[in-house]
């Protein structure tokens, strides 16, 4: 945790049972969600309503299942969205759990007709009906406040999807491995595929994120960002000088930040 844009860092502790953090969502300076698994397999969220000193454990599935969350995010108080896996003997099925009183209650839904190596790994609000997931080979959504979901597309070839971002209503980008990324100009009813930069065709690209309509960021394996100045039209690649991958990126104030899983963070102001 950082008070003074990125200067100093304090380090805040979950509970002693937890083994994995998939996501954090901030309400507020003083309000979060975390989202992970525990030491005993199951899916866990816990809440912090004072800035992330201490955190409350939240369970949300009453059958244990094992598992994990990897995201959650929430619209405003209320409304949130968790993502990850639940285990079954078929293998791991995509999992989302859904709250309308700000955690007090959650809905789990357990995808158990998807596919095998499936395990959602991003979701993305829109409103308080509409909402995204990602994650394996399909693009989910829901339009209906998360009470039930469809594919809105499904990747037949070996790449898997990772992390998604919206730039207004209707424009969505997501992103996966083998160098994909997905423009969506019309809510999801069509997608079209990206041409990027030589040599990025086969990294995995796990993170997306746009300052405005025009100016966005893609992160990946070995150290990669590429860069868009024209909404994604045509890319560029930026030099970090690092080479592990980028987990995830996020525009605040003037700076784009990037974190990575050999324990880095990145700044570029833009």
């Amino acid at each position: 945790m950082t008070q003074d844009d990125g200067r100093t860092w304090l380090q805040n502790k979950y509970p002693q049972d937890v083994v994995d953090e998939g996501g954090l969502a901030f309400i507020d300076g003083q309000h979060a969600w975390a989202a992970g698994a525990v030491r005993a397999g199951g899916p866990w969220l816990a809440s912090t309503q004072n800035g992330g000193q201490t955190w409350r454990t939240v369970s949300t599935m009453p059958d244990a299942r094992p598992g994990g969350f990897q995201d959650v995010q929430f619209l405003d108080g209320k409304f949130g969205i968790a993502v990850g896996v639940a285990d079954s003997d078929e293998g791991g099925r995509s999992l989302i759990a859904v709250t309308h009183d700000g955690g007090a209650s959650w809905k789990n839904q357990v995808f158990e007709k998807d596919q095998p190596d499936s395990v959602l790994l991003r979701v993305y609000i829109v409103s308080q009906s509409v909402a995204w997931a990602v994650g394996g080979a399909s693009i989910y959504c829901t339009h209906d406040g998360g009470a039930s979901w469809k594919i809105a597309y499904k990747e037949l070839g070996l790449a898997r999807f990772s992390s998604i971002a919206m730039i207004n209503s209707s424009e969505i980008f997501v992103t996966g491995g083998w160098g994909l990324v997905l423009r969506s100009r019309d809510s999801g009813v069509t997608w079209e595929k990206l041409k990027l930069p030589p040599g990025i065709e086969g990294r995995y690209l796990d993170s997306v994120c746009f300052s405005d309509a025009l100016h966005g960021w893609i992160g990946g394996d070995r150290g990669t960002i590429i860069a868009t100045a024209d909404g994604g039209a045509t890319w560029h690649e930026e030099r970090t000088g690092v080479k592990g991958l980028i987990r995830d990126m996020a525009v605040l104030g003037n700076s784009v930040y990037a974190v990575g899983d050999t324990f880095f963070l990145l700044r570029r102001k833009l």
